[in-house]
């Protein structure tokens, strides 16, 4: 498997685990796996997956340390754009 393969097989490890879990379940325990799949996407040039990895990272932060903020909508729809992307990228 070469190293985008493994990157998308492992962003859609990820995203299944929270569609399992529910997305109201995403949590700081999820920033390292986030934090590892952006060095991964940096290091491949993937710009905007880094983008929405990084979005999705800063959303779980506000959304941990201030549950009102942001609005569910946004990190939902962004949770829904990463997977969109890991989809057509497959």
């Amino acid at each position: 498997m070469n190293p985008t393969e493994q990157l998308l097989s492992e962003l859609t490890s990820w995203l299944d685990s929270v569609l399992l879990r529910g997305l109201a379940q995403l949590r700081l325990d999820d920033l390292p796996e986030l934090e590892r799949l952006i060095r991964s996407a940096e290091r491949l040039g993937m710009e905007t997956l880094v983008e929405l990895l990084t979005r999705q990272a800063e959303h779980i932060r506000q959304y941990t340390f201030q549950p009102s903020e942001p609005e569910p909508e946004e990190w939902i729809g962004n949770f829904f754009r990463l997977a969109a992307y890991a989809k057509m990228a497959i």
